[in-house]
Parts: structure tokens; C-alpha cells; sequence
């Protein structure tokens, strides 16, 4: 099943109370709960707005994207070969999103979308989904259709290793 902005907004929501209860037992530091009701009323918003972009330039892109050119095959079963393999997976896309972010911080245009994520005056859980909806897009070229290209698509890795790099 494609993912649609309402899943990844029950998805989202889920997380984001799971950390906020955890966030208010052991707090780091006082949350401002202006900041959070910002944060929780813009993800929706966020996430439907990029997912209207993101879907439809997917179905273009995507056919034309060689898969898995690494050639690793990999079960649904949890392996000590599939461990091997997420980790090699999440060292690649953990590479992938570092120079992406680190782009966002070097290059004006990118920049000019990551500053709502920095404008977050108190950082908290609730701040990891305050991006651009525009971010998605570039985040697709930048991260997930070279992972695709490595890897193969999503529908070609387990879930249990695609839910922690969404």
C-alpha cells in the first residue's frame, strides 16, 4: 500500500505523543507549550501539503530510477545477514542525510526552507517535524531515490528496517 499524508499524520501524531509523555516525565529543559501547539497544528498541514508535491513526482521519477544496484537480497526474516545488511543500509543513508542537511546549511536557497526548522525557539520532539513542505522534495533527490537506486524501493526492504528511516 502507497503511504498517504493521513497515514504518515496518524504515524507522526503517534510518535510525537509517545515522546511528548517522555518529554514531560524527564524534561531537559521547561517546553514552551506555544511552540508545541504550533508544532502539532502545522505537521497535518506540513505533511499533507508535502505529500500532495511528493506523490506525483514519485510516480514520474521513480519508473526511471535503476534499483539495487548493489544487488543484495534480503528476506522479511530478521538474520544475522539482514542485521549486516541494515546496518550498512542505515551508515548510507545516514551518509546521504548528513550532506543533505549539510547542504541545507551552505546553500541559500535550501537554506531559506530549513530556517522554520531552526526557528523552533524551543527545541523539543515536536521541532523534528517542523520542516518546509517543499524539504520533502529535495529530500527525495537528495536521500531516498539514491537509497533506491542502491537498495531498491520501498516496497524491497522489510518494514521493520524502513520504519526508522522514513
Amino acid at each position: 500500500r502507497e503511504p498517504d499524508a493521513w497515514s504518515a499524520i496518524r504515524l507522526a501524531s503517534f510518535l510525537m505523543a509517545v515522546i511528548l509523555v517522555f518529554e514531560l516525565c524527564v524534561p531537559g529543559r521547561r517546553l514552551h507549550w506555544r511552540t508545541l501547539a504550533f508544532n502539532a497544528l502545522y505537521m497535518p498541514l506540513y505533511l499533507t501539503f508535502a505529500m500532495a508535491l511528493l506523490y506525483p513526482l514519485t510516480v514520474v521519477v521513480d519508473p526511471w530510477l535503476p534499483k539495487n544496484l548493489t544487488g543484495i537480497q534480503v528476506s522479511d526474516r530478521i538474520t544475522p545477514a539482514s542485521l549486516a545488511f541494515f546496518a550498512l543500509y542505515l551508515l548510507c543513508y545516514d551518509f546521504f542525510y548528513y550532506w543533505f542537511h549539510r547542504c541545507q546549511h551552505a546553500f541559500g536557497v535550501m537554506w531559506r526552507y530549513h530556517t522554520l526548522h531552526h526557528s523552533d525557539v524551543n527545541v523539543s520532539m515536536s521541532t523534528s517535524i517542523r520542516h518546509h513542505w517543499l524539504e520533502e522534495s529535495i529530500r527525495y533527490f537528495l536521500i531516498a531515490a539514491p537509497m533506491s537506486v542502491l537498495y531498491g524501493g520501498p516496497g524491497r526492504i522489510p518494514f521493520w528496517m524502513s520504519a526508522g528511516t522514513g
